[in-house]
């Protein structure tokens, strides 16, 4: 089964060219010169541990195996009807480069790697490393043109039969790492490496540099010789500046390609494909959701399901955590990702921040100041970090799986367990205000991981991220510290004083309002750099019907707001409120129509998702309203970024 939305038209075009340029190489008269080295395509798939570029290797292979020759006749009017091989050479766990390997040529290492996968690997129970043991004093007979000639006759292919291999070459960042030591084949002019450039904070190795170098020479010279062996090269791994900077003006040329993160539909056509008869559940929409979009969470969480569905049919919300637990537990035992979190607090909040106000950055960037190796390209290649190319640009975005962040929070203890739960729990269970107290502990949450990243003051738009309003506004400045507690008021606030005393702990409490208040839901006070009285923000949850919600609503709100206020009587232990500016935000789930007032800020169904992230957005929209579920019109707010359309196209009648 495929894992969908792998756009693969570009890689086969440029095959298809590939392949073109080497025909006319190979039929033309021998004083015709070979093809440009730089209008060969070596294909190049980077990306994050378990986000499928191994997979889309094979798919690729077949998707050639499958169009190659009718597109070369089509667009060239050459007939080319090869044998088709894949052959897959993992420089991984399977077959690191051994010590004594580190002084042979690139030509040798492959010829072993080559003769193990295709003679040895899958047919007999021996590993690499006691092939190369059993073969050692053979190695001098090893050569790669003799291999593929063997691979040839093993094929019965003879004479001018053509052979078309693809050859993928796993984890390649692996051969950057590593002290090799061995010599040019001295087929080509000079050596490569006084070539080698620096790579500043990428942690790689000259000799690792050099090897690379040396194994695309030589699996590019099959696709420039008069052989009637055509490879065409596949690289997969997870270090895509350094294989980009390897290529020099007139070398190979390295084509990326792209293998982003899965949408959220794409997620859950692969989930129908496998539970056909499974129900659409908002257990379901969750868990499938948490996944991010990685492909290696999503066989997981399907592993864990394939087990457990017969046992419990269509998922209910009371085996959710458990699904949810093991799932993460299996991701944390194959990324490691709680040691890693336990052990980089500050660097993993820095990711975090990133992830949820959605910040690009150049690939090169070192998000914690401390360690400026650590940029977010060794973090891709060493750990399971994810990004994600901004398409048309050169920046990428971080990106978190809500396994991932709830790993995060486990590891990072009491502090960050209400975000704990909301990651793992159905609000079902939790008490009547579920998302209003979810507001309250995402906004304190927020404002102290902007704390912890170094942030001391910022503007009303970036602590309010994501939400709408005037210029005037969103360009307040406000000073920020550490909240310690979410309060919960026992009457209506602040028609009724709180039991704890507003002028010592205003400032590091958010207060979640008790039910029918005419105040905000939740608010939070914060000091004004212009301002000694300060501004206290006011959270207000406001359901309507499908029509639009007019602006007339969010100005009532307000005033509201500011009456409730100024009703304070004088020597009441809140009447330093009184002086406070007011800033009341309105979050919906339908359409705002009209003009934001100024202080007022609004999120509603055009930027909902903007304001809650990816990791919280669904789960916030889905319990907003109780009534309105994945048929209903008013969740199309996560779609609109995502891609959830066809997802939701359940029974208007159906249980969830």
């Amino acid at each position: 089964m495929s894992w969908k939305e792998r756009e693969m038209d570009d890689a086969i075009d440029k095959v298809v060219n590939n392949v073109y340029l080497y025909v006319l190489h190979v039929n033309a008269s021998p004083e015709r010169r070979a093809p440009a080295k730089t209008d060969t395509k070596l294909l190049v798939c980077s990306g994050a541990r378990g986000i499928g570029k191994t997979r889309y290797g094979l798919e690729l292979y077949t998707a050639i195996g499958n169009i190659l020759p009718t597109k070369i006749l089509s667009k060239y009017g050459i007939v080319y009807e090869p044998s088709f091989i894949y052959l897959a050479s993992d420089f991984g766990n399977g077959a690191r480069l051994r010590e004594d390997e580190r002084t042979l040529s690139a030509d040798k290492i492959l010829a072993l790697r080559l003769a193990y996968y295709f003679f040895i690997d899958g047919k007999y129970d021996k590993s690499y490393a006691k092939f190369l043991s059993s073969v050692k004093k053979y190695w001098d007979l090893f050569q790669l043109e003799d291999v593929i000639k063997s691979i040839r006759e093993n094929k019965g292919l003879s004479g001018d039969k053509k052979l078309f291999i693809f050859l993928h070459i796993d984890e390649y960042q692996m051969v950057l790492n590593e002290a090799w030591n061995g010599k040019s084949v001295g087929k080509r002019p000079g050596d490569l490496k006084q070539d080698i450039v620096s790579f500043p904070g990428l942690g790689l190795t000259p000799g690792g540099i050099s090897l690379l170098k040396e194994i695309t020479y030589c699996l590019g010279e099959f696709a420039t010789s008069k052989s009637q062996t055509f490879v065409q090269p596949f690289l997969s791994g997870t270090a895509q500046e350094a294989v980009l900077k390897l290529a020099k003006p007139t070398s190979y040329t390295f084509h990326l390609l792209p293998c982003p993160l899965l949408s959220d539909k794409a997620c859950f056509d692969i989930f129908s494909d496998v539970f056909p008869h499974c129900k659409r559940t908002d257990p379901i929409t969750r868990l499938v959701s948490s996944t991010g979009g990685l492909p290696r969470a999503l066989q997981y969480l399907l592993e864990v399901f394939t087990g457990s569905l017969e046992m419990h049919g269509d998922l209910s919300s009371s085996v959710e955590a458990d699904y949810f637990t093991s799932t993460a537990k299996n991701l944390d035992k194959s990324y490691s990702i709680s040691t890693f979190a336990t052990e980089n607090k500050e660097l993993v909040n820095q990711l975090i921040y990133r992830f949820l106000y959605a910040i690009p950055c150049l690939r090169n960037y070192a998000p914690l100041p401390t360690a400026p190796t650590l940029t977010l390209e060794v973090l891709q290649r060493d750990t399971h970090t994810i990004l994600e190319q901004i398409p048309g640009d050169r920046r990428v975005l971080v990106k978190i799986p809500n396994f991932f962040l709830y790993l995060y929070f486990e590891a990072f203890g009491h502090l960050t367990e209400p975000m704990k739960r909301y990651c793992l729990k159905s609000w079902d269970s939790e008490e009547f205000q579920s998302f209003e107290r979810f507001v309250a502990d995402f906004k304190m949450f927020r404002m102290n991981l902007l704390v912890d990243v170094g942030i001391s003051n910022t503007t009303v738009g970036d602590f309010y991220h994501g939400a709408r309003g005037q210029p005037a506004t969103l360009q307040r400045p406000v000073l920020l510290n550490r909240l310690s507690k979410v309060h919960l008021a026992e009457a209506r606030f602040p028609n009724t004083p709180l039991t704890l005393d507003w002028d010592e702990y205003c400032t590091d409490i958010v207060v979640l309002n008790a039910t029918g208040a005419s105040f905000a839901d939740s608010c939070v006070f914060r000091h004004s750099i212009r301002n000694d009285y300060g501004t206290i923000f006011g959270n207000k949850r406001k359901l309507y019907d499908k029509t639009a919600f007019p602006i007339s609503l969010v100005i009532k709100e307000h005033e509201k707001n500011i009456s409730a206020l100024r009703r304070i009587a004088p020597g009441s232990k809140l009447e330093s409120m009184k002086y406070c500016d007011c800033i009341t935000v309105i979050i919906t789930i339908q359409n705002i129509t009209g003009d934001v007032p100024d202080n007022c800020l609004v999120v509603d169904r055009n930027n909902f998702a903007d304001f809650f992230g990816d990791a919280f957005a669904l789960r916030a929209s889905l319990y907003m309203d109780k009534k309105h579920r994945l048929d209903d019109d008013a969740n199309l707010l996560y779609n609109k970024k995502h891609h959830f359309d066809d997802i939701l196209s359940s029974d208007s009648n159906e249980e969830n």
